[in-house]
């Protein structure tokens, strides 16, 4: 399976320079997908700190949704995840959030239409990414 297009326009907006070709590269291996999975969402290692808006580890589902629509979001997203029954799928919004949110797994939910996502990593960490220079 070659790069997805919203694989390699989230790399993009939310990768820290440094690390975007070899997350792109990775990511159109897909022998390489759990490599890049873990790369990319394990941590903030690899992600812009300037596009990082924390988040409660309380926050819910609506309040998630209603801060990504506040930012741009349209109603679908596609994930990229460590839980294969989200990872290149593109779901509503909403049903996204509920597969992701809580569920402690490494997930990005990229809003489509939007410069914006959730993060959730394994440890249940979670946060916006958002291109704020976009405004």
């Amino acid at each position: 399976m070659s790069l997805h297009p919203r694989e390699e326009a989230a790399i993009r907006l939310f990768a820290h320079k440094d690390a975007q070709e070899r997350l792109l590269s990775l990511a159109a291996n897909e022998k390489r997908r759990a490599d890049f999975i873990h790369d990319f969402l394990h941590d903030t290692r690899r992600l812009d700190r300037h596009r990082i808006i924390p988040l409660a580890p309380t926050s819910t589902v609506e309040t998630i949704a209603s801060e990504l629509r506040k930012r741009g979001a349209g109603p679908r997203a596609f994930c990229i995840s460590s839980n294969l029954a989200l990872d290149r799928f593109e779901v509503p919004l909403v049903d996204a959030l509920r597969a992701a949110v809580g569920s402690q797994t490494d997930t990005l939910v990229f809003a489509i239409g939007g410069l914006v996502a959730y993060h959730e990593d394994h440890e249940g960490e979670r946060r916006l990414l958002h291109d704020r220079s976009a405004r």
